[in-house]
């Protein structure tokens, strides 16, 4: 009969279990939504057509003149288009890359 209690327990566990991870991914596929709102359409055709080519990586920071993802050094013209608040891709691995002050 105790054996019965505590596998009755787990499952009581597990079920509560679930029904938060069910949460957690609603709540995230709602975040990912809001975000998607922001970008714009060119961002989304380019992040949705190459997510998983890329491992998830799509988009990437120039840090120091380089991209953060491949460090290759960005050159300048494109280096200062970016920097300028302009949309841009490294020229090296192709992703999408921003410059954050």
């Amino acid at each position: 009969m105790k054996k019965l209690e505590e596998i009755q327990e787990e499952l009581e566990d597990i079920e509560y279990e679930k029904k938060y991870t069910r949460e957690k991914i609603e709540k995230k596929k709602r975040e990912i939504e809001e975000l998607r709102n922001k970008l714009s359409e060119e961002i989304l055709e380019f992040y949705d057509k190459y997510r998983e080519s890329f491992g998830g990586k799509v988009v990437a920071v120039v840090e120091n003149g380089a991209c953060s993802v491949c460090t290759m050094k960005i050159p300048g013209k494109v280096y200062s288009e970016i920097i300028k608040g302009k949309e841009g891709k490294c020229p090296n691995c192709g992703r999408w890359i921003f410059y954050i002050e």
